[in-house]
């Protein structure tokens, strides 16, 4: 029903939507920071695999073993402390991140290989602000129709960032009971984990009840 004239320019809303909403999964999933996700490449995924003989993969593999895949974040794309370049890091294709790869892959454009390519054709989308910040203001315009004499509150989603999808996979990392140093890794903090701990320990409620365990086991055993 849309006019030939006007066609193409669906087109380029709906694969900028598109876009901007894989990004944010990949955010999400993946705990990658802003600018440096926005620079991934099809070539740093290392898909989940089965082993075709022993040895494949690793000498820890037999043929049929599972091999865990990862995505490569390069740490020349980022910037960690003091301005110098992050180290390169693997985060392991959990189930929710390879799901959401393989379902990205099959809608990528074949003719490169970034992730996020530029919709000019040539290099990598550089930021997804415009898409944010229409996004909060069609949440802000809908909530004051909604509720009049609310126009000059602020409100939750007027906060948010690129920066809260991070904070959502370092939560549930937590909260999954991986351990912060492993964490820290993921998401290139230097300091082995101790900003997770200050940070989203109260995350982890189970922790404190397991390490009570331990103790008890230990000198029960020496009892």
């Amino acid at each position: 029903l849309i006019d030939k004239r006007y066609r193409h320019l669906r087109v380029a809303q709906a694969a900028s939507g598109q876009s901007f909403h894989d990004y944010l999964r990949l955010l999400q999933h993946a705990g990658g920071r802003e600018q440096e996700t926005t620079m991934q490449c099809w070539s740093y995924v290392t898909w989940n695999r089965v082993a075709k003989h022993d040895g494949d993969g690793g000498h820890k593999f037999k043929k049929g073993d599972h091999i865990p895949g990862n995505l490569l974040f390069p740490g020349e794309n980022a910037k960690a402390g003091g301005g110098e370049p992050a180290d390169d890091r693997r985060v392991g294709l959990h189930a929710d991140l390879e799901a959401h790869l393989k379902a990205m892959y099959e809608r990528r454009d074949p003719s490169t290989d970034w992730i996020f390519p530029a919709r000019s054709g040539e290099g990598h989308t550089l930021r997804y602000n415009k898409q944010l910040d229409r996004v909060k203001k069609q949440l802000r315009e809908k909530y004051c129709e909604a509720n009049p004499g609310t126009e000059k509150q602020s409100f939750w989603f007027d906060r948010i960032t690129f920066q809260w999808f991070r904070h959502y996979f370092i939560s549930h990392c937590v909260m999954a009971g991986i351990d912060y140093k492993t964490i820290a890794y993921w998401v290139s903090h230097r300091d082995g984990g101790v900003l997770i701990g200050k940070l989203y320990g109260h995350l982890d409620t189970t922790h404190s009840e397991e390490m009570t365990d331990k103790l008890s086991a230990h000198l029960e055993s020496r009892g």
